[in-house]
């Protein structure tokens, strides 16, 4: 993801009812870059990705959640990577074709859960604005 989608992202992301909702941190690949901004000394779990040089990617737990995912939320939440700052599932869904959702699956980049959570969100925003249009 280029810097440009995610500060578009970014702005969606308010959007999203994410609560007590973590989909996104579990099994997903997480990304720190520091072509985004990402300082990767912040990120002591951080491992080099060698497919994508540059890139570091933060190591699972045995269960699939995301190394810094504790029994709250995020125990970084104040310096996440911008990776999970600008994620919005409805904007990982949004135009997104079945053909890439499978590869995205396939690689381990996107959880189905993801992709149901989002697909169902972006369903809601769009009756919503649908109504508040029929009803003006």
């Amino acid at each position: 993801m280029n810097i440009n989608r995610c500060l578009q992202e970014r702005s969606r992301r308010q959007d999203v009812p994410c609560g007590s909702c973590h989909l996104c941190c579990k099994n997903m690949l997480i990304v720190v870059s520091p072509s985004m901004g990402d300082d990767v000394s912040q990120f002591a779990a951080a491992v080099p990705m060698p497919e994508m040089p540059g890139f570091f990617r933060i190591p699972e737990q045995e269960n699939g959640d995301c190394y810094y995912l504790g029994a709250h939320g995020c125990t970084i939440h104040d310096h996440a990577p911008a990776m999970c700052q600008f994620f919005s599932c409805i904007g990982a869904v949004r135009g997104l074709t079945p053909k890439k959702a499978a590869e995205g699956i396939a690689n381990n980049r996107l959880a189905p859960a993801v992709l149901k959570r989002g697909r169902a969100l972006l369903r809601e925003q769009m009756a919503s604005r649908s109504k508040k249009r029929r009803t003006g």
